[in-house]
């Protein structure tokens, strides 16, 4: 898809020769479009964009979608790397475009709840609960993690310590041999790169009867890349005002916090979550690798 097909240049706007040959000539990777509106685009960046022509195209590619407020999203071959036959990017997508179909019943489920809270409700109590996003990626963790999971289980006899995100522990204990951990000790942020967000989980495994002699202790990482431009679109917020009426209670603290939260990407494909969800799968993966070579020695 052309520039200058999806991004409609304002009559006003002025751009120089350079920029607008550019405009001209140029083409998204790719676009995702809801009835021929455009919601994003995806550039691949290769070896090449490091090279500077490539670097200066990259830069004019940026300036016009910031101005045009069409997000971007520039994937390396990380976002393309099957992990159990899925990649990063299908992830996202799935995940784009689950958020319409699912979030007006998260919002209503919410709504139900608050009419039932008591007079008394302590509104930062609420802060978190009240999110749907945090709802949303609790339901939606990466695919094959669960693959992961079931094959811990099934070849290994490992298990969760803990049911974890989206997950439940149906395993008797009796016919444990390992227990794990994943996810606990975690950094998340810019760690590495401004444009990168990070997430840092701690992996462990121990036999059920020596919980404090892990016999696997390491870190796992996810990186991915911030898009670009940040676009804020928080998620339609539950009405704080109909929780004033509908529990008695004053929610004003609560709902002037959720005003001002602005999440810097498009609903249901956070870098955050993203970066969250792909580490608790390799964590995994790093148990399974584990695993097996406890059993290969025996």
């Amino acid at each position: 898809m052309r520039l200058a097909d999806a991004i409609q240049k304002d009559a006003s706007e002025y751009l120089g020769d350079r920029e607008f040959g550019y405009f001209t000539r140029a083409h998204f990777d790719f676009l995702v479009a809801t009835d021929l509106n455009p919601q994003f685009a995806v550039e691949f960046d290769g070896l090449t964009h490091a090279e500077p022509d490539a670097v200066e195209r990259d830069v004019l590619k940026n300036r016009l979608c910031k101005a045009a407020g069409l997000p971007l999203l520039r994937i390396t071959s990380a976002e393309l790397t099957e992990r159990d036959k899925l990649t990063v990017l299908d992830y996202m997508m799935g995940r784009f475009v689950a958020w319409r179909d699912e979030i007006p019943d998260i919002q209503r489920e919410l709504q139900e709840q608050a009419a039932g809270l008591p007079a008394d409700a302590a509104p930062n109590d609420y802060i978190d609960y009240f999110e749907p996003s945090i709802h949303f990626d609790l339901q939606h963790p990466f695919p094959a993690t669960a693959a992961v999971r079931d094959r811990l289980w099934q070849r290994f006899r490992t298990a969760p310590a803990v049911a974890g995100r989206g997950y439940e522990v149906e395993h008797s204990s009796s016919h444990v041999r390992f227990l794990c951990d994943v996810g606990s000790s975690m950094k998340q942020g810019p760690l590495r790169r401004d444009d990168f967000t990070t997430c840092r989980l701690r992996v462990r495994a121990w036999e059920p009867s020596r919980p404090a002699e892990p016999l696997l202790e390491r870190e796992v990482e996810a990186s991915i890349r911030s898009w670009l431009p940040l676009k804020e679109t928080p998620p339609a917020p539950i009405s704080l005002d109909a929780f004033l009426s509908l529990a008695g209670t004053d929610f004003r603290q609560l709902r002037d916090r959720s005003d001002h939260m602005r999440f810097a990407h498009l609903p249901g494909v956070s870098p955050w979550d993203i970066a969250e969800n792909l580490a608790e799968y390799l964590g995994f993966r790093a148990v399974e690798e584990w695993a097996r070579s406890q059993y290969s020695r025996h």
